[in-house]
């Protein structure tokens, strides 16, 4: 088994939630406002707050695709693997912007991310915490000329 692979694995279930992939499912989180999200990538299930989830996260097919695919460009077979999962403890809070300022509301995202993978032989972790804002800003409209 390909322990340093593994370990990767761990640190980019973290880094992909908290990345770029979390912008799919922003819309969910906000509405949301708070829980834990559980995605387990060998039994493919979603899980908010220990039941199955109702809300279906984006990020979780794009984690699970890209886990899939590098397993088997590396040759680590799935049945050596008895857990693989990610864990996210989230909360959001909305702060409305200033009456004269062009930021109209602020959101600010907490994360607490642990991740795993467990074999016969080892249990590989990784755990993160961020926080994230989102700065929501009237934009003016350019106006162009008259060109007649």
């Amino acid at each position: 088994m390909r322990r340093k692979r593994l370990q990767h694995h761990t640190d980019i279930f973290c880094d992909m939630f908290a990345g770029w992939k979390l912008v799919n499912d922003m819309r969910s989180l906000v509405e949301l406002e708070s829980g834990i999200i559980e995605f387990d990538f060998l039994n493919r299930t979603q899980k908010l707050n220990n039941a199955e989830s109702k809300t279906d996260f984006n990020m979780f097919y794009e984690i699970s695709e890209w886990f899939a695919d590098d397993l088997k460009k590396h040759n680590i077979e799935t049945e050596f693997i008895k857990e693989a999962k990610v864990k996210a403890e989230f909360k959001v809070e909305f702060t409305t912007g200033k009456m004269k300022s062009r930021t109209k509301g602020i959101t600010e995202l907490y994360l607490n991310l642990k991740s795993w993978i467990l074999t016969d032989e080892k249990e590989y972790k990784s755990e993160k915490e961020e926080t994230q804002e989102f700065h929501h800003i009237e934009r003016k409209e350019k106006t162009l000329g008259n060109n007649v």
